[in-house]
């Protein structure tokens, strides 16, 4: 494995208004002795096996969002290169490749960015905070618990990350930052969804809890995903054949309720629709068609 691959995790600034997820939770609730991983993201993030160097930011937050969209009962990907892009615009390192996890959650939470799903849904994120002390086991197990995904980076090395388990790397070996998704774990070990699947040969991964962790963070409230349908669907003339052409509306034509029915608007001129049903039946003097607009 090439670690320069996988280098791109810059380390997050340290800004006293971060808010913090406190400690104090895991004394107050209990924690099972094994999480295990609140959905399998394997069958709907496969777009990331294309994934090029430098995205693990992108690919790890695709993976944390993916799982609180999914709590919502909304499975969809993410754009991670167009969201790393977005992050490079704001990350203060316009020069060095790869960004910081807190990049990321800035954008997906900026009300003028957001995240761009693969279908060009924008996103966005309410809350996210700053787990104090990653390497208290017992603060990580509460944000993997509460949350079911942790965004996290750690310090890889070029033969630590050969097996299912990774291992800290050793003296001499090269190393980089790499960002990772936490979302799970057993009585050893942090379970992993794998970021960059072509890198790593297979999705999912574990590391040890005395594994070092560099940062982690937990979105901890996420936007109501609702996708309101807008569109009005009603009948129209069909015969008029010089109104219609290439699902754009070329003169003013009246949108019914039902054919010959009840007028809801009149249809400007470049109205763009789609073609439902068509009535064969002659109701008025004229053949009508259902549309969608």
């Amino acid at each position: 494995m090439d670690i320069s691959q996988l280098n791109a995790c810059i380390p997050s600034p340290i800004e006293e208004q971060d808010r913090l997820l406190s400690g104090e939770i895991s004394t107050i609730i209990n924690i099972p002795t094994a999480c295990p991983a609140a959905f399998d993201l394997t069958d709907i993030n496969q777009f990331l096996t294309e994934a090029t160097k430098y995205a693990c930011v992108g690919c790890s937050f695709a993976g944390v969002k993916q799982t609180s969209s999914r709590l919502q009962d909304v499975v969809e990907d993410y754009d991670y290169k167009w969201n790393y892009d977005q992050c490079k615009l704001i990350d203060g390192y316009p020069n060095i490749n790869g960004t910081s996890l807190k990049a990321m959650l800035q954008v997906a939470k900026n009300e003028n960015i957001g995240l761009r799903t693969t279908t060009g849904k924008i996103r966005r994120i309410k809350e996210y905070k700053k787990i104090i002390n990653p390497n208290d086991i017992a603060q990580m197990e509460t944000a993997i618990f509460l949350y079911h995904a942790v965004f996290a980076a750690v310090t890889l090395s070029n033969n630590g990350w050969n097996g299912k388990v990774v291992r800290m790397p050793k003296a001499g070996e090269a190393t980089g930052g790499h960002a990772i998704l936490i979302n799970g774990y057993n009585d050893k070990n942090y379970l992993c969804q794998d970021s960059m699947p072509s890198y790593h040969n297979g999705d999912i991964f574990e590391i040890p809890k005395t594994y070092v962790i560099n940062e982690a963070w937990v979105i901890t409230v996420d936007e109501e995903i609702i996708d309101i349908d807008t569109s009005i669907t009603g009948w129209v003339a069909n015969d008029i054949i010089n109104t219609i052409k290439d699902g754009m509306i070329t003169s003013r034509l009246n949108l019914r309720e039902t054919p010959n029915g009840i007028l809801i608007k009149t249809l400007s001129v470049g109205t763009k629709f789609e073609v439902m049903e068509i009535q064969n039946n002659v109701i008025g003097g004229h053949t009508w068609q259902k549309i969608k607009i």
